[in-house]
């Protein structure tokens, strides 16, 4: 790659650098918020954690450029506190990453909880459900409604129903029995009737809650989290097993979480360090060639003074109008 493109190259580093930076200290801002134990308290640690992160990704390029100006004690200063900050960032990024994806397994059991839930209640009214339909289905009249209540009206207002049977409650012979039997089966069947009413009223209510938590199970899911898949499958990895056991599942979210942290801590404060080591060489030349353009600029215009001939004033105008514009910095 030419030495030029590398160059172009280094803006889009500061402001990779500068994003990586950033967002590793919002992990670490929202990692001391959680820390506080009131606002206040939140609010300076979340500050001070933030604070941390652009430690860890500027300091070394302080270290640098100072250790080039050949200020030793202040590189080694900037030396010392990106080794104490790297630590606290490395720590507050893994304990980050470690509760947020325990959060992420709590949440999926708790969804797949509710799931399990939605669907044994769905079961339940399904039994009972059936449960109804079978007691409906046992009660049968021998008769319709109608036809029971008219033939109690017929059977009261026979004359046997009063006189020789006395409401039913006595017979008389084989006839009489019949009456009455007639007359209790008309009664049973206006009974049965109504157990019937009161059964499909229990039956719709229970049809209608069915529907209802059959809708609600269909909206849920069983729980899925990404942390625990990726605990899984890198655990299965360094285990060699297909059912890793739980100590191991839990050293391979740790292990995932350091990783992420490291990641966090590297990507910022390296391509801060490598944009603005090369930055100073670029810029240098640039200084220097601006400068000697100057010094050339002063020298012509020195040399016009104490020139008396026109031919030589102009090619001195000429060589004068050929060299590149002052910058403003240069100007200053």
């Amino acid at each position: 790659m030419h030495s030029n493109s590398f160059d172009d190259l280094i803006p889009w580093m500061k402001g990779a650098g500068f994003t990586a930076t950033l967002c590793a200290a919002v992990i670490t801002a929202m990692f001391g918020w959680q820390l506080g134990e009131n606002a206040l308290a939140s609010l300076s640690l979340s500050v001070l954690l933030a604070l941390c992160t652009f430690i860890v990704g500027y300091s070394l390029v302080a270290a640098y450029h100072a250790w080039k100006r050949d200020m030793k004690g202040v590189a080694v200063a900037a030396a010392s506190l990106f080794a104490i900050a790297i630590v606290v960032e490395f720590a507050s990024h893994t304990s980050f990453n470690a509760a947020n994806r325990d959060a992420t397994l709590q949440h999926a059991a708790m969804q797949t909880v509710s799931y399990e839930d939605a669907r044994g209640t769905v079961k339940d009214l399904e039994a009972k459900v059936q449960r109804l339909t079978d007691e409906r289905n046992v009660m049968k009249p021998s008769q319709s409604v109608a036809a029971a209540r008219a033939a109690i009206q017929n059977a009261e207002a026979h004359r046997w129903f009063a006189g020789l049977t006395k409401g039913c409650t006595v017979t008389k012979g084989p006839q009489s029995r019949a009456f009455c039997d007639a007359y209790f089966s008309a009664q049973a069947d206006v009974a049965l009737w109504d157990q019937i009413a009161q059964q499909e009223i229990k039956l719709g209510e229970a049809e209608g809650e069915l529907r209802a938590a059959r809708a609600a199970s269909g909206e849920q899911a069983v729980g899925h989290s990404a942390g625990a898949s990726s605990n899984a499958v890198f655990a299965s990895l360094v285990t060699r097993t297909k059912a890793p056991d739980e100590e191991a599942l839990f050293w391979s979210g740790i292990g995932l979480s350091a990783l992420i942290a490291l990641f966090a801590i590297a990507a910022g404060g390296l391509l801060n360090f490598i944009a603005y080591a090369f930055e100073p060489v670029k810029n240098g030349a640039k200084a220097l060639a601006e400068q000697a353009t100057e010094a050339a600029r002063g020298m012509l215009e020195q040399t016009v003074v104490h020139v008396d001939d026109r031919s030589t004033l102009e090619l001195l105008a000429r060589l004068k109008r050929s060299l590149p514009a002052p910058t403003t910095a240069a100007a200053a």
